[in-house]
């Protein structure tokens, strides 16, 4: 990723730009996101016939930040196909009745579905993964792109739990956190790399200056570290801890979580299995 004066995405106001740009098709196909009764059989269906026209449309995108808002999209869907099915229920509700969490993971991706994701992580040059990339920093826009970068200025666009208002409401606050200490730690990395080349090209004749410079980036850094630190704490104040423990974490676990140990992806050639990585959390 590009490391600007946001940190490690490239400029948040191109990013919300992008997203007014997405083919209409992934618009629809995000609306399947905010369906939970039937959504494997609708999946399906939704990928089953498409035509080569369609496809082709689709894999004209060009532009990279549009790109990657259409990979967060299908990996949202891509996780919800693996760790859904028709009769899913959350850890939460199955874990009041006394009884043990269990899943029952979907191996076998939709033949289009896990080849436009397949294909775009190729285009993005990433792996296939449940990151922070694909959950949160290609996901959000800002709602003023005039105002300063502050949390409540932080949209984040979709979800895996768009289905359920209250479930998705931590989730969106789990991704938020994230999008706002991103884009505010960034700047302490260029602090750190300016701190960095200041000591590689310290001289006794220009000690006054570099002193100076020295402190400055110090306290900048620091400042970084008391603003991200206060970023991280507020993760409690939106974001419910069974809601995460007991679904959103569910979410972010990658194939390597699997007991099969993987899942099978249509290449443009054939199925093969792949293994795509979970989050820390997972």
């Amino acid at each position: 990723m590009e490391l600007t004066k946001y940190g490690f995405i490239s400029d948040p106001i191109k990013m919300t730009k992008a997203y007014s740009n997405i083919p209409k098709e992934y618009l629809y196909y995000e609306s399947f996101l905010k369906k939970k009764e039937g959504f494997i059989s609708s999946i399906n269906f939704l990928f089953k016939d498409m035509s080569d026209m369609t496809l082709n449309t689709l894999k004209n995108v060009e532009d990279v930040e549009t790109m990657q808002h259409i990979y967060s999209i299908l990996t949202f869907l891509v996780t919800r196909y693996i760790w859904s099915s028709d009769e899913y229920t959350t850890a939460q509700e199955k874990n009041s009745e006394g009884s043990e969490q269990k899943f029952t993971p979907h191996h076998h991706l939709p033949k289009y579905l896990g080849w436009l994701w397949h294909y775009y992580a190729q285009k993005l040059n990433i792996k296939l993964a449940v990151n922070h990339f694909a959950v949160d920093m290609c996901n959000y826009i800002l709602i003023d792109i005039d105002k300063p970068i502050t949390i409540e200025n932080i949209q984040i666009v979709r979800g895996a739990l768009m289905y359920d208002e209250e479930l998705y409401q931590s989730e969106q606050w789990f991704y938020k956190v994230h999008v706002y200490f991103e884009l505010m730690a960034g700047k302490s990395i260029h602090n750190v790399l300016n701190i960095h080349s200041l000591l590689q090209s310290y001289s006794t004749s220009r000690k006054e200056i570099f002193t100076i410079d020295l402190t400055n980036e110090l306290i900048q850094l620091r400042e970084s570290i008391v603003v991200t630190r206060s970023i991280i704490k507020s993760m409690y104040i939106g974001c419910n801890t069974n809601v995460f423990f007991n679904t959103i974490r569910i979410y972010l676990s990658g194939s390597n979580k699997l007991e099969e140990g993987g899942i099978w992806i249509y290449n443009g050639d054939e199925y093969v299995k792949e293994i795509y990585v979970g989050g820390s959390a997972g």
